[in-house]
């Protein structure tokens, strides 16, 4: 009995080694086909990211290249090397002389685009003629201003002086035009006085008193 135990104990281990490798065997036939599986899918993928790779390489080359020169350029423009991180005093006393904020930086690059696009080749009696319509352009502005404000200030004066007269002017048209429209009802008539004031009520001169008498019915 005991050599039959050991043989079946001896068949029960051999089995479970058995079973041991052949999962073993199906997890790496799984791991086997999951990277084949990935490498398929990397082979999609890595085209395009090859070609994606060598675009942002070209453009990458392409702007390092404008850069030096944009820079080679600057460092000609200024007269020293800006990799030397020290700016010579003249170029730091220029920098100085420009505005401070973008918006200026720009309205002044436009102010410098449009004179460059005006600088051409023209007779010096041309230029003298310009400068000459120029001044009295801009003193003909100033004299305009000056009237204008001038006229704003006699309006101002006008209303002041025409609120102190005006309302009393009406006040004895009326008590006029009170008496006016008793006398007339006294007689069998219709009659009235009114303050006429013109088309343009600014001009005093076309003011006038206004007498309107009715003696019958029918008129």
């Amino acid at each position: 009995m005991t050599a039959i135990s050991d043989a079946i104990k001896a068949l029960q281990k051999s089995f479970r080694k058995h079973r041991s490798c052949t999962e073993h065997i199906f997890d790496v036939e799984k791991s086997a086909g999951d990277k084949k599986k990935a490498a398929a899918e990397l082979r999609v993928v890595e085209a395009p990211f090859k070609a994606l790779e060598a675009a942002v390489r070209d453009k990458c080359g392409t702007q390092w290249l404008e850069t030096e020169q944009k820079l080679k350029a600057a460092e000609e423009a200024i007269g020293c090397q800006l990799t030397a991180r020290v700016l010579p005093p003249a170029i730091i006393q220029e920098f100085k002389k420009l505005p401070k904020t973008t918006d200026d930086i720009e309205r002044l690059i436009h102010r410098e685009q449009v004179r460059l696009n005006c600088m051409l080749p023209v007779d010096i009696s041309l230029e003298q003629e310009y400068q000459r319509r120029k001044k009295f352009i801009e003193q003909q502005e100033k004299d305009l201003a000056s009237i204008e404000a001038q006229m704003i200030t006699t309006k101002e004066q006008m209303e002041n002086i025409r609120s102190k007269w005006l309302p009393e002017l009406e006040q004895l048209l009326e008590r006029i035009n009170a008496g006016f429209v008793r006398f007339f009802r006294a007689l069998g008539c219709a009659g009235e006085v009114s303050l006429y004031r013109g088309e343009h009520p600014d001009k005093y001169d076309q003011y006038g008193v206004c007498i309107r008498v009715k003696f019958r019915d029918h008129e």
